[in-house]
């Protein structure tokens, strides 16, 4: 029929006489999702006639503040199918699950984050500019298995970050198994006439052949848009940012306290760490742990090419090519000395490392200090 031509009588009336305002609408598997900034709902088609549209209300509270920033994540598991929509509300990110057997159910996921989209600055991650909400857009990412957000942070005027949610691990936290990881994306070294913005006002995904090009026949890569100019992203021709700007990576875990031992309260003494990584070249990965709110400190570093070992080393013999390629995983022992109860650890690069590392693995060890 003519895509123009619309049967009024078909129409279904979302919302009532309170003012409401749809600001999005996406599908779940076989469910339609509408809602407005404190209302969202899931709309299912019975039997009886197209005009027999029932639905249930999945929150009075939570809603998507726009279109763009929904998700929708289908997973397969032999016939079956779970299906998992993720939007950003004025509380922050949320997820919509369905499983089968029952109507879809809303599921949080701000609370890792919860001080950054209440606009607050904490411990190194910046707070959100809660007033660019609706400019919020969100697009799925299958190569690294996340949905990345493009926001603003405090204070900026256009998008200048993704935060990405690992896709398992809030399916995880749907089933109470865990909370959602979550990562930041963006670039400070990215600087332009107007200054450092990462230049993420739109996100989405296309399928593209290696050159990049359209196609149906390649790969589903995520791609960031500003100024009339359009960057693949995760491309793998080099380690920085549109072939000029360093990457800095930088891991933050907070919250080492001792409480499964049953020593939180306990003066402790963090003597080092054990840490493995892809061993990527000659470069150099930097750690710090940080006890009590910065009362005390240690620093150390690993060189990313330790445990490589070339054929023929010391011998006559050989090409001199690696042994173990690179992507190799292998422990590192870091030193430390720090005292305190409670203590954050940091690993980073400053932009440093130039290859696409991996850390698989670290913990730390040491002793309390008064059942020594």
């Amino acid at each position: 029929s003519d895509p123009t031509d619309w049967d009024a009588s078909l129409a279904v009336k979302v919302t009532n006489a309170n003012g409401e305002v749809i600001t999005g609408a996406a599908t779940c598997g076989r469910f339609l999702l509408v809602g407005g900034q404190n209302f969202i709902r899931s709309y299912y088609l019975g039997m009886a006639s197209p005009r027999d549209w029932d639905w249930d209300s999945l929150s009075e509270q939570v809603g998507p503040v726009n279109w763009q920033s929904f998700v929708p994540v289908t997973r397969y598991q032999g016939s079956d199918a779970a299906n998992f929509t993720f939007f950003w509300s004025n509380f922050g990110p949320a997820m919509v699950a369905d499983t089968g057997g029952g109507p879809p159910s809303l599921i949080p996921l701000w609370d890792p984050i919860r001080r950054s989209v209440l606009g607050e600055a904490f411990q190194g991650m910046e707070g959100l500019e809660l007033s660019r909400f609706a400019n919020i857009e969100g697009t799925w990412c299958p190569e690294f298995n996340e949905v990345r957000f493009a926001v603003s942070f405090k204070d900026k005027t256009k998008n200048n970050a993704l935060l990405c949610v690992n896709v398992d691990s809030a399916i995880g936290a749907s089933q109470n198994q865990g909370f959602p990881i979550w990562r930041i994306r963006d670039n400070s070294n990215w600087v332009t006439g107007g200054g450092s913005l990462f230049p993420v006002s739109t996100v989405f995904s296309a399928e593209v052949d290696d050159n990049g090009a359209p196609t149906t026949t390649g790969k589903v890569r995520t791609f960031c848009a500003q100024d009339g100019k359009v960057y693949e992203m995760d491309a793998r021709t080099n380690c920085k940012d549109d072939d000029t700007y360093a990457i800095k990576m930088q891991v933050r875990k907070d919250g080492y306290d001792g409480y499964e031992d049953g020593v939180r309260e306990h003066e402790k003494s963090v003597r080092g760490m054990y840490i493995r990584t892809t061993q990527v070249g000659d470069f150099d990965l930097q750690m710090r742990i940080v006890a009590d709110g910065g009362q005390d400190a240690s620093f150390d570093s690993i060189t990313t090419s330790s445990g490589q070992r070339k054929w023929g080393a010391g011998n006559s013999w050989g090409d001199g090519s690696l042994w173990n390629s690179a992507g190799e995983f292998v422990t590192e022992d870091v030193d430390f000395h720090c005292l305190g109860q409670k203590f954050d650890l940091e690993i980073y690069d400053n932009g440093e490392i130039e290859a696409p590392i991996e850390i698989n693995s670290w913990s730390l060890w040491g002793y309390v200090e008064d059942r020594r």
